[in-house]
Parts: C-alpha cells; sequence; structure tokens
C-alpha cells in the first residue's frame, strides 16, 4: 500500500509533466537556499510557478525563500530550480522537507545542487564567501529515508560514504577558485533550529570537525542519495557562527551577507552545471 507520500508525490509529477512545456524533463535540480533566490534572474526561466500553485507543494514561508519553482536551460541542459524550501522547524515533517526535490528527482533529475547559508565555524576564513561542502554531520535528529516517509524511494539502507560527490566537489571548488573566489572546503553541520547556536554547541560542533553550521540541506541529500541522485553540495558563509566573533545573531544580517554569495553562485553556477550533469 502506497503512503501519502508516494501519493502525493505522484499528483505533483503529474501536474509538472502536464504544465511543462516542450517535453522539458529537468536533467539537474537546484535548490536554492536563504538569499539566494536570484542566482538565476527570473527573465531566463522557460518557465516559473509558485508552490502555492503547485499540487503537493508546500509554501516556503522563511523570509529570503521566494517560494517558486523555475525551468531554465544552461548551456542546452535543462534545469529545475527550485527558489526556496521548507523546514522542519516551520512544523513539517521529514517527508514534506524534501517533498519538492523527490519530484523533481522522479522527474528526471539525477544530478542534485543544494545550496544554503550556513554559519562559519572556522575564524580565519572570511564570511560572503562559498564552503563547497564534503561532507556532512546530521544532527537534526530526523531522516527522510525512516518509517513511512522513506517508503516507496528506493532502498532503506543508504551507503552515504560519498554523500556528496567528489567530483562534483572538485569542479565546484575549481570554478571558486577560477572566479577568485576562496574556494572553501569543509564539512556542513545540520541541525533543527530555528535558534541559532550557542558558544558551547559551537566550540563542540568544531571538536567533531565541522566548518560550517545551517539549518538545511543534511535531509534532502539523504532523500537525493536514496532515489540515486549525485549530489552537491555549496553553503554561502553568511556570518560566524555565535561566540567566535562575540557578535549578536540577525537573519537579516544573513540575508544581506547572502548577496555576496549569491553573485558568486551566479558566477559559477552556469560554469559547474554542465560539467556536473555529466557524471
Amino acid at each position: 500500500m502506497r503512503t501519502p507520500y508516494e501519493l502525493r508525490l505522484e499528483e505533483s509529477l503529474g501536474f509538472l509533466r502536464s504544465w511543462a512545456k516542450g517535453g522539458f524533463v529537468p536533467k539537474v535540480a537546484v535548490v536554492l537556499g536563504s538569499g539566494l533566490s536570484g542566482v538565476f534572474p527570473k527573465a531566463s526561466f522557460v518557465q516559473s510557478i509558485s508552490y502555492n500553485d503547485l499540487p503537493g507543494f508546500k509554501t516556503a514561508a522563511v523570509k529570503g525563500h521566494s517560494g517558486g519553482l523555475g525551468l531554465i536551460e544552461v548551456s542546452g541542459i535543462q534545469v529545475a530550480v527550485l527558489q526556496g524550501r521548507v523546514h522542519g522547524y516551520e512544523g513539517y515533517d521529514p517527508g514534506e522537507v524534501t517533498h519538492n526535490l523527490r519530484t523533481l528527482i522522479r522527474w528526471g533529475a539525477r544530478h542534485v545542487v543544494l545550496t544554503n547559508a550556513a554559519g562559519c565555524l572556522i575564524e580565519d576564513w572570511k564570511t560572503g564567501e562559498v564552503m563547497v561542502i564534503t561532507d556532512h554531520i546530521n544532527a537534526t535528529h530526523q531522516n527522510p529515508i525512516a518509517g513511512a516517509f522513506g517508503s516507496g524511494f528506493g532502498e532503506r539502507f543508504v551507503d552515504m560514504t560519498e554523500a556528496y560527490s567528489k567530483r562534483g566537489v572538485d569542479l565546484a571548488a575549481q570554478a571558486l577558485a577560477a572566479a577568485g573566489g576562496a574556494a572553501y572546503t569543509g564539512v556542513y553541520y545540520g541541525v533543527a533550529g530555528p535558534s541559532y547556536e550557542t558558544p558551547a554547541e559551537v566550540r563542540l560542533f568544531r571538536q567533531q570537525g565541522a566548518h560550517a553550521v545551517g539549518m538545511s540541506t543534511v535531509l534532502e541529500t539523504l532523500a537525493a542519495r536514496q532515489l540515486g541522485a549525485q549530489v552537491m553540495g555549496l553553503s554561502c558563509l553568511t556570518n560566524f557562527a555565535a561566540g567566535i566573533k562575540g557578535e549578536a545573531l540577525a537573519h537579516e544580517d544573513v540575508l544581506a551577507t547572502g548577496a555576496s554569495g549569491q553573485a558568486i553562485m551566479a558566477t559559477v553556477l552556469p560554469k559547474i552545471i554542465p560539467d556536473f550533469s555529466k557524471g
């Protein structure tokens, strides 16, 4: 018997297949995080639609997430762009958090680029730069593969040895370096949020080997890997995590600094996507 999550995905997928013009089938899916919705200009979209008008999709309510799906071509590669995501701290369960991305993967996207705004854990790094995610630590205490959330979407025991494509890491780091960026690489620490971390927690994260911390991405990575998609992760380092510089944290500051990361991603993603899609 199919779960509500499977039925909802079929509803969304059926709508997209009939809505998309010219037989559009995405080869790559991109998720744009906080303050990053403008990485691809709306004028470049072949088609676009609000999540509110897309059956089965949940609305992105957090400031900095515009909440729309756009279809675009990048060097002849068909790409579906999720402008914003939903989060567990908004009251959504792991199946709902990953629904939008799972739908695009089932539609045809075998390569996924996940972007986010993250707190920097390394005091010698610079904010406004982009870190390529090499691995993650899931401290959300949730998993979209568990129970009914993951039923019908693939194997239950998913190998996460290469959660983030090594080839994707190399491509992204090379593109960032070529664009004059810092080309940081590191481990992303995924927490549930929505409160920012305490200085004591930040010290623990650093001891555990993390380089950045955020409230998204890890559940999407798990869901994508269960479906067999290759994943690339990019974190815009919008602020130093609590206690590192002694500054108070505010979401408005995250969005403001995100403009720098958005400009960097707008430069490098069109160069990365064609090569990443070939792997």
